[in-house]
């Protein structure tokens, strides 16, 4: 078993919002990308049709606004007499939230998907990007950085019919101002994973301490034969860092080696063929007033427990 952890960061690209008279503000959106971001033929850019949510600050007056790229341009363009003469703090999410969200942008509320196959992990993958804007500057680049933190499991080798699940908190709140997140309550759900076409699967997850996941059912259950196994999150990554948090903008990478088993002997107790079951005289008991520990003396004719899993 290895991991590994990795900042979300290879590769920028960009997007522009180009003003057409001097009124307009001219901003940069930019995604800080990892491979893992990127599409078979490198695209990684926002799509015709994306929207971005927008809050803009102003001597203590909160706007928002929601542009979408049309044509390859983000509209509707803005002016920054809209926002007033002062010092402009624009804070961006991506993707857009509810509409519930806008009632109080410092606290709203946001649930990863427990099933993030399909759409369900683009959703839950929260995006962040904020700058500012001195009085008389119309011009900024916002850089988006991920909100929460990205699991990947890699399996090592090829064992048919697995499935893998990751345990994690869902419910908190995102502050859509700054970036930051809090957990909303303690019940922990089991996710299913998103499975990628090598082969490994990935979850977002919000960012929390790793302790929890070292006891009870620990980070994963893995079923595989009908068989059910859980694995606790490790104390270390690559490098003997500790693995204290699970950290906004950061993936852990976990490469797991399963090895098949007869499920027909799986916690299974069985006696060789042609073997007699010993007599209950020939349980010898072991350090007398000590333990409680029995066993057989050696006859060459007893059988023997096998246990696998």
């Amino acid at each position: 078993m290895m991991v590994w952890v990795f900042l979300f960061s290879s590769c920028t690209v960009e997007d522009d919002l180009t003003p057409s008279g001097d009124e307009y503000l001219s901003l940069t959106f930019t995604q800080t990308l990892s491979r893992a971001d990127l599409s078979q033929e490198g695209a990684g850019s926002f799509s015709e049709g994306d929207c971005i949510g927008l809050y803009v600050a102003c001597e203590g007056n909160i706007s928002y606004r929601e542009l979408t790229l049309t044509g390859g341009e983000w509209y509707p363009r803005l002016k920054r007499s809209e926002f007033g003469k002062g010092r402009l703090t624009l804070s961006a999410h991506y993707p857009v939230l509810p509409e519930s969200s806008r009632i109080s942008p410092e606290s709203s509320s946001f649930s990863v998907a427990s099933v993030q196959s399909g759409t369900g992990k683009d959703a839950s993958d929260l995006l962040f990007a904020q700058t500012v804007l001195e009085e008389g500057n119309y011009q900024s680049t916002l850089t988006f950085n991920h909100v929460l933190h990205r699991l990947k499991i890699q399996l090592q080798n090829d064992v048919e019919d697995v499935e893998v699940f990751v345990r994690s908190k869902v419910d908190g709140k995102v502050n859509l101002l700054t970036g930051e997140t809090s957990l909303r309550t303690d019940e922990y759900q089991w996710i299913t994973p998103q499975k990628n076409a090598d082969g490994s699967l990935e979850a977002v997850i919000y960012p929390q301490e790793a302790a929890p996941y070292r006891e009870g059912d620990g980070l994963l259950k893995i079923i595989t034969q009908g068989q059910e196994s859980f694995f606790k999150a490790p104390e270390n990554v690559s490098g003997g860092t500790v693995l204290s948090d699970f950290e906004a903008g950061k993936q852990v990478t976990i490469r797991l080696s399963l090895k098949e088993s007869d499920a027909r002997w799986a916690n299974k107790k069985a006696w060789v063929y042609g073997i007699k079951s010993p007599d209950e005289k020939d349980w010898k008991l072991l350090y007398p007033g000590l333990f409680t520990s029995t066993a057989l003396v050696w006859k060459g004719e007893y059988g023997c427990t096998i246990v696998t899993s």
